[in-house]
């Protein structure tokens, strides 16, 4: 059986980042640590049972409880503030097997060549210094314990657990004393027990995620693509925007070839989330949120009072043109191209949860309809203002956005644009709840064409931050909702983006109807 230990909460260092939760429900490039481990662990020990230890009390999401069930993970409840050894042997006994091998990973580690035998200590090289139980230390570095062991006697663990008065590594070291274990050094070992480890081990699993055209080494993102013309229309907006956007920007660093048909530029990696993360895996209170969402207010604010002298008649004009074009224009290609993927008929009547609604068609016409066409606001345009594309420095107390468009709607690179596209683009994923779908954490059944039932997974922490949004966030004279016709045009302009999951682009279509029924027909 394989035992995950997380019965404790994260330190204080880490509260600031992601609130009072356990190791394991880290956030990790838009998944939970535990999601990770389970594949591993899965993938090395298929037929092992997996049970996981949390703190006494700590109430997990809704999502997480389908994950734990879908995994088929039995969660072993532990009292709090006892210690790593004292919550091993709570463990155990609580499951009762004393027969079979036993494996524990600890649930701050994620090892990707975990040894199969059992009578194991895992170890690796490092030249960091952090709390780690050290096996042997040279000049340049130390070898330590990487957090995942197994034992053949859990009779003898049991029994050394007990008189080692709670310290874990004591009972370790005898049960190495008395049965001779294998102290194995692998090399696929990210740490996530420290707030600096972390960042580093997110690093590598974001390079081995997206290998083909992301990668951090030495400090620097680096990001290549065969699509020359993006690539250099995001390089360029970072070298372009007013020295007053850059502020809230990653420094960039070089660009150049890969290849003639490949090419990249660099910018410095920083240490903080994304704040899609934060959102869907964090438990960070709604005065945190508030805090970030003025940081988003000034940063529109900004790029609109840097941009005056900019803009003149002309590009004003011209400006409006690519706004309506970015909007409508490509919705509507989107949804076309949409409809050919798919069988849906966009002409007939919808039902969500059920109630009765338009047809996509309609829906599309009433928010086109309802976009004042004289409340533009101009400025310096990221064209992508996601939560996945801000990060938030928790230190600096700073946000930085990463990944602009910088290409308007007719292909031409341009960094000024109408600002109430970034706006929508929020609004997407605060009132949207985009990186909760993306995520998984929702709940549909489509009985028939175009009648659904759906859930988005929130609790009432979530609904206190979209209030808190919705009632403190202003772009010039409009408000989240005053853009809420765009929103909705942003989900179903992005259907045809998910083509590899028609059960996400249903999940688009009945979030589109959900946002109509509650902020348009309401």
């Amino acid at each position: 059986m394989i035992v995950i230990t997380s019965a404790a909460y994260v330190g204080m260092e880490f509260r600031a980042e992601v609130g009072k939760i356990p190791p394991v429900m880290l956030p990790v490039g838009n998944k939970r640590l535990l999601d990770h481990q389970v594949a591993v662990l899965k993938d090395r020990f298929p037929n092992e049972r997996i049970y996981l230890s949390l703190p006494e009390g700590y109430l997990l999401s809704k999502k997480d409880k389908l994950n734990i069930s879908k995994y088929k993970i039995k969660i072993v409840s532990v009292p709090v503030d006892i210690s790593l050894g004292d919550s091993v042997l709570y463990v155990i006994n609580s499951i009762g097997e004393y027969d079979n091998v036993i494996r524990l990973l600890h649930g701050d580690t994620l090892i990707y060549d975990m040894p199969l035998e059992g009578n194991i200590i895992s170890v690796s090289k490092t030249s960091d210094d952090y709390n780690w139980e050290v096996e042997n230390r040279t000049l340049s570095e130390e070898t330590v314990w990487s957090g995942y062991f197994s034992f053949n006697s859990p009779k003898s663990l049991i029994r050394l657990l007990t008189t080692s008065k709670g310290s874990f590594v004591d009972a370790v070291r005898m049960y190495h004393d008395l049965n001779k274990m294998n102290v194995t050094e692998v090399s696929e070992w990210l740490d996530f027990g420290h707030v600096n480890s972390y960042f580093k081990s997110r690093s590598k699993i974001y390079t081995h995620r997206y290998f083909n055209y992301m990668k951090v080494e030495n400090g620097k993102v680096i990001k290549s693509s065969h699509n020359v013309e993006k690539i250099s229309a995001e390089r360029l907006w970072f070298e372009s925007i007013p020295e007053a956007v850059r502020f809230y920007t990653p420094q960039i660093i070089g660009h150049g070839n890969l290849s003639s048909e490949n090419i990249y530029y660099e910018l410095e990696y920083l240490s903080c989330l994304p704040l899609n993360e934060i959102f869907v895996h964090a438990v960070n209170p709604p005065f945190y949120w508030l805090k970030i969402f003025k940081h988003l207010e000034k940063f529109l604010k900004n790029n609109v009072d840097c941009s005056i002298q900019l803009i003149n008649n002309k590009n004003s004009k011209t400006l409006i043109k690519t706004a309506n074009l970015l909007v409508v224009d490509k919705t509507k290609k989107r949804v076309n191209e949409y409809i050919e993927q798919s069988s849906k008929d966009f002409n007939i009547p919808t039902k969500l949860n059920g109630v009765d609604l338009p047809s996509l068609n309609d829906v599309i016409d009433d928010c086109i309809s309802k976009i004042d066409d004289k409340s533009h606001v101009f400025g310096v345009l990221h064209g992508d203002l996601c939560f996945s594309n801000i990060l938030y420095d928790t230190r600096s107390d700073r946000i930085k956005v990463i990944d602009p468009r910088g290409i308007d709607a007719e292909g031409n690179f341009s960094y000024l644009g109408d600002l109430r596209y970034d706006l929508a683009k929020i609004n997407h994923s605060v009132i949207g709840l985009y990186d909760h779908i993306v995520s998984g954490a929702y709940d549909l059944t489509e009985s028939n064409d175009l009648n659904f039932e759906f859930e988005i997974f929130i609790d009432e922490r979530i609904s206190k931050i979209q209030k808190i949004y919705i009632e403190n966030m202003k772009l010039s004279h409009l408000t989240p909702l005053n853009l809420i016709p765009e929103t909705i045009l942003l989900f179903l302009s992005m259907l045809p983006l998910h083509k590899d999951s028609l059960d996400r682009q249903n999940a688009f279509i009945a979030n589109s109807l959900r946002l109509y029924q509650e902020y348009i027909v309401n």
